[in-house]
């Protein structure tokens, strides 16, 4: 999904902290995704050390489970361990729910001209569209709440975006409508967009000189596309 929009030049703020920086693969670790994968990466142990095992966490009578609580971690966060050494940190998108806001003018010009018969489609595009843009909006707010030193935000639903409409992008997968190909095939590429020019004033906010640290629960390996300035 990445590569292909970043070598097109779709995604100038992502393929400019690629050739200015480093770039490679997560060492594989067990589970990966979810609350497990995104703890593990977050505390940078295992889990077994972290505590946080599954999505779900069963209560102490064993009558059921409920869900992941941000004091089911045993291990302090990379945030938290920062703040304890004395340094000013802002975070987003990671224990507090987001509401959904507004849905974005791109996916509301896609969902718009769905036909009848893709009302579902049509309203998924919406809710997700809805609650990414909000998401992005909920980390730049936390970011310009007073000076800090470090800052981990996250977005959730650009995954989902990708997830439910990638087959609808060009070239659209086997066995899909082509007529559904047509409506939603740019959903993808307006979820880049919005992500990359997030991903811009992000990294504008942090200032010169900082660090960037871009990653997905399974590894963002984008070497190829540093160019040979940046090798050099």
């Amino acid at each position: 999904v990445l590569s292909p929009r970043i070598d097109g030049g779709a995604m100038p703020a992502l393929r400019g902290l690629v050739e200015r920086g480093a770039s490679g693969r997560l060492a594989p670790f067990e589970p990966s995704g979810g609350t497990v994968g995104w703890t593990t990466i977050l505390t940078g142990v295992p889990a077994w050390r972290h505590g946080v095992l599954s999505e779900e966490v069963p209560l102490a009578d064993g009558s059921g489970v409920r869900a992941f609580a941000p004091s089911d971690r045993l291990h302090p966060t990379l945030w938290e361990m920062a703040a304890s050494q004395g340094l000013r940190t802002s975070t987003s998108g990671w224990d507090a729910a987001i509401v959904p806001g507004d849905v974005p003018a791109w996916a509301e010009s896609i969902a718009a001209h769905a036909r009848a018969g893709e009302h579902v489609l049509a309203s998924l595009l919406r809710a997700a569209a809805g609650a990414f843009d909000a998401e992005l909006r909920a980390a730049e707010s936390a970011c310009a709440v007073g000076p800090w030193d470090l800052a981990c935000v996250r977005t959730a639903w650009f995954g989902v975006l990708v997830r439910e409409f990638v087959r609808f992008a060009p070239p659209p997968g086997p066995g899909v409508d082509p007529v559904r190909a047509e409506l939603f095939g740019g959903v993808v590429d307006g979820a880049c967009r919005a992500l990359d020019a997030w991903i811009g004033r992000m990294a504008h906010a942090a200032g010169d000189g900082a660090s960037v640290v871009v990653v997905g629960e399974r590894g963002i390996d984008l070497e190829q596309w540093r160019s040979a300035v940046a090798l050099r």
